[in-house]
């Protein structure tokens, strides 16, 4: 029996146009009056998240955030637990090799508390602030800047690139994880985003650290997914599923295949997986 259902957002539960569906939302809710757990499960940070969980009615719900480095028990801000960082030094050497190379990434602290970019992108500047909802970032033109910019002893937990070109993401994936594949785990999380985390840290570490804390077993978790953040839930949980309009290696880690996130995929799998025809039980 399923107990917990832990879902992606941009490419999975979303549509194209940032939205979720009336029926979905529906559907996700019988799912939570049978008092299953409605994990989001997202590279963004809280602030995004906790909009879209009070969009489908899921406030109060554990997440999985920036790809397991931080957990959310439902209860706001001051509930996040960071689960893993990473040294300043790699985050330094990472900044200076994408400026090498011509990429603009990011160096995230926190719940994206602080963020410092290696170089002036506008539409970089203008995507962290709608998906991310950040005023600004601190730009450090040499990589020794970041401790001018975030001074103290934190550390980062997480880098990410970003591109607006989706064959450059794709391109600058294989040259940063040849370089940097024996220290960080580096993977695409979606057509302008990479993500750059601590080596073994994904939405799967995170996942099992919130199954650990709910004492729900492999066995009782569904996951949905459609990029490469996604794989570590998917191949974790006992039930994995990626969208029609997944990476290729997604679909692989995956055991079905449902429809896009813009025909209600995630609709269509809680329907054929999980009982929530009209005479559900409210446990909650």
């Amino acid at each position: 029996m399923i107990k917990l259902v832990a879902v992606d957002l941009d490419g999975t539960l979303l549509t194209s146009e940032k939205g979720v569906t009336d029926d979905t939302i529906k559907t996700i809710r019988k799912v939570m009056d049978k008092g299953i757990y409605f994990v989001i499960s997202s590279g963004r940070n809280s602030k995004p998240a906790a909009q879209i969980q009070k969009m489908i009615g899921a406030e109060g719900q554990p997440m999985i955030l920036h790809n397991g480095a931080i957990i959310s028990d439902g209860k706001g801000r001051s509930h996040l637990r960071v689960t893993d960082t990473l040294p300043r030094s790699i985050a330094k050497e990472f900044m200076t090799f994408c400026r090498q190379n011509s990429l603009t990434c990011a160096v995230i602290f926190g719940d994206c508390d602080e963020v410092v970019l290696n170089r002036d992108d506008a539409a970089a500047m203008e995507s962290f602030r709608q998906f991310s909802l950040i005023d600004d970032a601190y730009v450090a033109y040499d990589s020794e800047e970041l401790d001018k910019a975030v001074p103290g002893y934190e550390e980062p937990n997480k880098m990410l690139v970003f591109d607006k070109d989706p064959e450059r993401i794709s391109e600058a994936e294989k040259i940063l994880t040849k370089t940097f594949g024996s220290r960080l785990s580096v993977y695409k999380s979606g057509d302008e985003y990479i993500d750059a985390m601590p080596q073994g840290m994904n939405k799967g570490t995170g996942l099992s650290i919130l199954m650990k804390e709910l004492g729900i077993k492999k066995n009782e978790v569904m996951a949905i997914g459609d990029s490469g953040n996604d794989v570590g839930m998917l191949k974790l949980a006992s039930l994995s599923i990626a969208m029609k309009n997944g990476e290729p290696y997604t679909k692989k880690a995956a055991k079905f295949i449902t429809e896009t996130n813009d025909n209600e995929g995630v609709k269509s799998a809680l329907e054929k997986f999980i009982s929530v025809n009209d005479n559900h039980r409210n446990l909650n």
